[in-house]
Parts: C-alpha cells; sequence; structure tokens
C-alpha cells in the first residue's frame, strides 16, 4: 500500500460525509455510542410515563368541544347538525416507543440537541356526556373512540454556559402526528350510523385542539424526566 493511501482514503471520507454519503457521528455519540444514547432515549421515555402516571396524567382531561354543521341542499332548505361533547379525557399517553435511532446535530458553540421520534400506542378518547341534534333527530349519552397511527417528536439540547456547566433543556414535545378518529355506535342501524360520522367528523375537526392539550402535560412530564437522567454525567468533556 503507498504511504499516501490512508491519506488519500480520509479525505475521500471526508468528503463523503460533507457531501451526505456518511453523516458524521455526533460528540455526544462518539463518547459513549449509538447504542448507549438510545438507551438513554428510552430511559428519558420510561421516567416520562412514570411521571405521568404518578400525577395522574396518564388520563388527560380535554376541554368541552362544541360544533354546529350546516349545509345547504337547495333553494332555502339547509340541514343543520350541532354536536356538544363534555367531560371529555384522551389516555395511553404513556404508550412512547421510539422509533429508529436518535439524530444528533453539533453546533459550533459546543451544545449537542437530539431529536427523535416516537409511536403512540392506540390513542384512546372518551366523553362522558355528549348531545347531538341532526335535523329533527336527537339524542345523548357517552362514547369513546380509537386513533391508530400516532407520532410524536420529542427533542432537547445540551448546552454549556460561560463557567462549563452543563445545561438540559426540552426544545420539542409534541404529537406531530394524530390519525383519524373513526367513531361507531351499537347496534348497527341508519341512527348510529348518522351519530357515528357526526362524531367522527367532529373529532377530526377538534383534533388540533386535543393535540395542543395533550401536548402541554407531554411537555411537562418530559422536563421532569430530564432532571431525573444525569445526561451531562454521562459525558467525558
Amino acid at each position: 500500500m503507498k504511504p499516501y493511501a490512508g491519506t488519500v482514503a480520509a479525505v475521500v471520507l471526508l468528503l463523503l460525509s460533507t457531501a451526505g454519503g456518511v453523516p458524521p457521528r455526533g460528540r455526544f455519540v462518539e463518547a459513549v455510542g449509538e447504542n448507549q444514547l438510545d438507551k438513554l432515549i428510552d430511559e428519558i421515555i420510561y421516567e416520562q410515563g412514570q411521571e405521568l402516571i404518578k400525577k395522574g396524567k396518564d388520563k388527560i382531561r380535554l376541554p368541552d368541544f362544541h360544533k354546529k354543521f350546516e349545509k345547504h341542499i337547495v333553494g332555502s332548505l339547509e340541514l343543520e347538525a350541532e354536536v356538544h361533547l363534555e367531560n371529555g379525557w384522551f389516555k395511553n399517553t404513556t404508550t412512547l416507543y421510539r422509533i429508529g435511532d436518535v439524530e444528533e446535530k453539533d453546533a459550533p458553540d459546543g451544545s449537542m440537541t437530539f431529536r427523535a421520534t416516537f409511536g403512540l400506542r392506540t390513542a384512546v378518547i372518551g366523553h362522558e356526556d355528549f348531545n347531538w341534534k341532526f335535523w329533527m333527530l336527537q339524542g345523548s349519552g357517552d362514547m369513546d373512540a380509537e386513533c391508530k397511527d400516532n407520532a410524536v417528536t420529542v427533542q432537547f439540547t445540551i448546552a454549556y454556559d460561560e463557567q462549563h456547566n452543563c445545561k438540559v433543556n426540552l426544545d420539542v414535545a409534541q404529537i406531530t402526528r394524530l390519525g383519524s378518529f373513526r367513531v361507531s355506535f351499537e347496534p348497527d342501524g341508519f341512527v348510529n350510523k348518522l351519530k357515528g360520522k357526526l362524531f367522527t367528523c367532529a373529532l377530526n375537526v377538534f383534533a388540533s385542539r386535543i393535540k395542543d392539550t395533550v401536548n402541554a402535560h407531554l411537555e411537562d412530564a418530559l422536563r421532569a424526566a430530564l432532571k431525573k437522567v444525569d445526561i451531562c454525567g454521562m459525558l467525558p468533556f
């Protein structure tokens, strides 16, 4: 092997990494290894779940929702529908599981940012009181619905102050994908099919408000979890 072959290979690897061919390894991964980083994130998510359970937030209360639908048919004829959902809850927030490896991005100032995506096993939403009205039909009761294909994104940053004290800050903890809700009522029949369509439509309309409510609790629990896990103590620098 020629004496300069090793140098050429190193230059090629550097060019590939900067061009996106070989992703550069972050400082944290270089120090502790990829497996250890994945285990660390899993530990944080475990502590997050324990925090939600301890505070009774594994079943999160939702605000009341009210929606009126109007559909112009022909001439002056309009069909109207109303949906009122009260005393609602969202559960299964403690069922996060990591999807893939954790991404690390290092900044020139020495800070390190970590981002991971998690699945959320079937979310369940329910309301203890609902009222509905469609034209001349109306009714009330309670209901629950399932929501699959969900995703949560978590991002946090390790940074150093002027005295080189290590700090961990939560940047993002939010539901980035909430699959469509599907509501059905038994027994099968015209009225129950109509109710199912009304409430499915209403819940999907309210999806952004549901996410906002749940995200606030996820963030609080993850901040508490980050304090319990000694991330800075793992760093050799």
